[in-house]
């Protein structure tokens, strides 16, 4: 898969198995025997990367306005972000008003946007990003001023 995890397909009797870089072993059987565990661990002995997990990185929340208004979306982007493995990496953007919690658009994106009408105010803006492992990469967190629309 794109994820970098093997797929596992049966057809009929027969099992496939692709790791990312699009090798494939295949093997056609009633019933899973020994020789077919042992392929088994012979593909991911050849195709599973052996080292440790390290922790995704993530630089800085971007606010894609210099003066939000309340009723105009704030758009909000994670800068550098990258995780050392490759893997897939999971988000989540939490934001509060006064200590009560606002919804956020895409809050399981990289990106995400406050949506009007919002209220007056200081938003604070928080993303989490994570690997499959579960390390995290420091929280960032930013401050977003809404004004009154003009």
């Amino acid at each position: 898969a794109a994820d970098g995890a093997l797929d596992g397909r049966a057809f009929a009797s027969a099992v496939l198995l692709t790791d990312r870089s699009g090798g494939l072993v295949s093997y056609t059987a009633d019933t899973p025997t020994r020789e077919f565990q042992a392929a088994v661990r012979q593909f991911m002995a050849d195709t599973v990367p052996v080292g440790p997990n390290n922790p995704p990185t993530l630089t800085g929340i971007s606010v894609g306005t210099t003066r939000a208004t309340t009723n105009l979306p704030v758009l909000l982007s994670g800068t550098g972000i990258s995780d050392p493995n490759g893997d897939t990496l999971s988000y989540l953007w939490t934001a509060t008003l006064n200590g009560r919690n606002v919804e956020v658009f895409g809050r399981f994106a990289p990106s995400a946007i406050l949506l009007p009408p919002l209220a007056v105010g200081t938003y604070d803006v928080r993303l989490t990003v994570w690997d499959p492992g579960g390390l995290t990469a420091p929280i960032a967190g930013a401050s977003v001023p809404v004004f009154p629309a003009p």
